[in-house]
């Protein structure tokens, strides 16, 4: 049943005066479409993500992705471009992005790349089961604001109808499969009021959450102006008391009543009003120039921009501090990656280029810096210069207007000799024109006349709060009401996913001594807040006070899970970005499988710049597609399928055997390296797989890799589960693994090597698969 059927429903048992029942109906619609989705659109699976523009994606560059259930993990840097897909993926669906919209203007300002020559886009391929065709959402900006999108639907039977034609409704909201590391932290931290609306939300009652603040907005606006006018209705009251007039005691026995007669107190007003219009002379008493302190701190903040020293960062030095980060992977190196000369690239090299970057990037961060103070400086002095009103008299109006001329000034220090020098003239005008206009006024008004035009402005503002009191009542009642459904239709709601996300925190807690129980909505209106019932070592404590940073993710991941696996949502996929930070490596281990298990029926995507979740994947041995993206200059965003780190390694050094015009040593060097790099990595993984079955710590396990020395001793570890003596290893090893090993260390070192590279990696690839032979 539709939330809206459901709503009315209960509204009709509910005996609620029909006003309040209407008014609670007339607001959940406003919120949006009430077509809830999910029942008859087939389920959909992303095929792909094209991006152009947008973000950190310059030229158009695709994210092809297999459009079944199963488990895809998008990994880069920070800042290689990976979760601009993530990102475009939602905002062409939804037209939204949840991670600016508690973000300043500036990131929602930002969003368009730079190096992009044409219109930004987003193009999401989508496969819809029982349809081999494939259909397309592009949304494209033809212009500047992010507001301004055109979307485009091709394929499909209802193409015309645009997005609307899916038939996803609602559900793109109730069961929206986006989660951002941003919005992930948003669940479970901030007020205890913003985690219950989170949470509300995940339960997909979102229109419900909308529709009671809608009304509680209303309800606070008309309450707030009742509250001004009993409380501006008291001042006047003492005020009229005070004086032997007998228009005074009129009004004063009109305003005892316990409802005012607004329109005898109208009458009594214009009847005592002399004949003309005193507003220029009241905006003109009323005139307050710049305080004196704010000017002073315009003016020094000004200054203090204008005297710091500008450290301008060259083009030149940036692309030097980039070729730099790429180049200290070649620590330990016997020649130059670049130009091959014959220079060791050693720790003293490694330090001096780390201190050589980071002056350079904080030259760079210092000079961006200093530009946005300057902007914000220049834009508060310009705040405090207003420009001149109408009906201002001679004497203020050449003052006002050398004072406005500073808004047209645009250099710190010229803006601050202007406030210097035309502050303290423009406030002595406005004193001045204030007092004159002051000394008019009472000689025109006697002592009614002030209490007259108070009388007539409360009256208005009463009329306004009488003729709304009726609405009023309705809306309290309609909002009692409404929250109390709310919960109820919440805790609905949520049980079976709470007991769904208690499964999900089981795994995800791994080594954790918190266990979860019941998780419940509580409060109304401002005390509105999530009840968890959390233990610590069976003992029933509060969870945000023991609960660290991680395990309130792990929680609120757990939260959102059951969501995307309804059985009624239309989403066959769910976009998660980098959900790994702040977890431990037990958690990480708890993630990989629960994503797996998710992944059996749903086409799971996570974006991630942390290689623990890759490594947890591969280690526990769970089937998972793994794409790569990088970013090179102007935003060239490239993806490719990235094989574990041995097969990756051995695929390097092949490629550098294949040379032809690089020198013999020079490549048995490099391919030394990588060999042993993936040698290495075979035996870290066996390591891994081994003492963590045998119930070791992730920390333990991490101590004990660390402490190997040498290649010989982690492979030791690896065959045999300790660390052998050297005769023992070379007695009881494999004597492909001997030779590897040899080859390995002989070649680091710069050992002349003349046999056959290919032949060499051969026998480490046989080397790797023996000692991975039951991982």
């Amino acid at each position: 049943m539709a939330l809206r059927d459901v709503l009315a429903a209960r509204l009709e048992e509910s005996g609620l005066e029909g006003g309040a029942a209407a008014r609670i109906l007339e607001t959940f619609d406003a919120q949006g479409e009430t077509a809830r989705g999910g029942g008859g659109a087939a389920r959909a699976y992303l095929e792909s993500v094209t991006v152009a523009g947008f973000r950190g994606i310059g030229r158009e560059t695709t994210l092809p992705l297999r459009p079944a259930p199963g488990l895809t993990l998008v990994v880069g840097r920070n800042g290689s471009g990976k979760s601009s897909f993530a990102e475009g993926a939602e905002i062409a669906l939804t037209g939204t992005n949840s991670r600016w919209s508690d973000l300043p203007a500036a990131w929602r300002d930002g969003w368009r790349n730079l190096h992009a020559d044409g219109a930004p886009a987003v193009t999401v391929g989508l496969r819809l089961d029982g349809r081999s065709d494939t259909v397309r959402v592009r949304r494209s900006w033809p212009g500047r604001a992010l507001d301004g999108s055109v979307v485009e639907v091709s394929g499909g039977p209802g193409a015309a109808e645009g997005l609307d034609g899916l038939g996803w409704g609602e559900d793109l909201t109730v069961c929206r499969p986006f989660l951002s590391y941003a919005e992930l932290g948003k669940i479970l931290t901030g007020r205890p009021k913003d985690m219950h609306d989170a949470i509300a939300g995940i339960l997909g009652l979102e229109r419900l959450a909308a529709t009671e603040a809608a009304l509680d907005a209303e309800r606070k606006t008309l309450e707030t102006a009742a509250k001004e006018s009993a409380r501006d209705r008291t001042a006047l009251l003492a005020d009229l008391e005070a004086v032997a007039d007998p228009r005074a005691g009129r009004a004063s026995d009109a305003l005892r009543a316990r409802v005012p007669d607004v329109g005898a107190l109208a009458g009594l007003v214009t009847a005592g009003t002399p004949v003309g219009d005193l507003a220029p002379l009241r905006r003109l008493a009323a005139l307050t120039p710049p305080g004196a302190v704010a000017v002073a701190d315009a003016v020094r903040e000004l200054r203090e921009v204008a005297a710091a020293p500008r450290a301008a960062v060259s083009d030149a030095e940036a692309r030097l501090a980039d070729l730099l980060e790429r180049a200290l992977p070649h620590q330990g190196a016997d020649r130059c990656p670049v130009c091959r000369s014959a220079a060791h690239l050693d720790e003293d090299w490694a330090r001096e280029t780390r201190a050589e970057i980071g002056a350079l990037r904080e030259r760079a961060a210092e000079t961006l810096a200093l530009r946005e103070r300057t902007t914000r400086a220049v834009a508060a002095a310009r705040a405090l210069i207003e420009r001149p009103p109408a009906d201002l008299p001679a004497e203020l109006l050449a003052p006002w207007k050398g004072w406005a001329s500073g808004r047209s000034i645009d250099g710190p220090a010229e803006l601050a000799d202007h406030l210097d020098a035309h502050a303290g003239p423009f406030a002595r005008a406005c004193a001045a024109a204030a007092a004159s206009a002051e000394a008019e006024l009472a000689a025109l008004d006697d002592l009614w006349r002030p209490l007259a035009l108070r009388l007539a402005a409360w009256t208005a503002r009463e009329r306004d709060v009488q003729a709304a009191a009726p609405e009023l009542a309705r809306l309290k009642a309609a909002r009692a009401w409404l929250t109390k459904t709310a919960n109820a239709l919440r805790t609905e709601e949520l049980r079976p996913m709470a007991e769904t996300a208690s499964a999900i925190w089981e795994q995800l807690r791994q080594e954790s001594n918190v266990s979860l129980g019941a998780v419940t909505l509580a409060g109304t209106g401002t005390m509105k807040r999530v009840e968890l019932d959390v233990a610590v070592d069976g003992s029933e404590t509060s969870a945000l006070g023991v609960m660290s940073q991680g395990e309130l993710h792990s929680l609120a991941l757990a939260l959102f899970l059951p969501r995307v696996m309804a059985a009624r949502t239309p989403f066959g996929f769910v976009l998660i970005d980098d959900p790994v930070q702040s977890m431990d490596p037990a958690k990480v281990d708890g993630l990989a499988k629960v994503l797996d298990s998710v992944a059996r029926h749903r086409q799971v995507v996570v974006f991630t710049h942390d290689t623990r979740l890759r490594d947890a994947v591969a280690r526990l041995r769970l089937p998972a597609s793994v794409l790569e993206v990088t970013r090179g200059e102007r935003s060239a965003v490239a993806v490719r399928p990235v094989e574990d780190e041995v097969s990756r390694a051995l695929a390097d050094a092949r490629a550098v055997a294949a040379t032809v015009d690089l020198p013999q040593q020079t490549a048995a060097t490099v391919v030394a390296g990588l060999c042993r790099t993936a040698l290495e990595a075979a035996c870290v993984q066996v390591v891994h797989r081994k003492l963590l079955e045998r119930g070791w710590a992730h920390s333990a396990v991490d101590a004990r890799v660390r402490a190997s020395r040498s290649l010989g001793e982690i492979a030791s570890l690896a065959l045999f589960g300790e660390k052998k003596p050297r005769e023992a290893f070379n007695a009881e090893a494999a004597p492909e693994i001997r030779a590897a090993i040899g080859f390995c260390n002989r070649g680091v070192h710069g050992t002349p090597f003349t046999g056959d590279l290919s032949e060499a990696i051969s026998l480490v690839n046989r080397a790797a698969r023996t000692v991975r032979s039951d991982w």
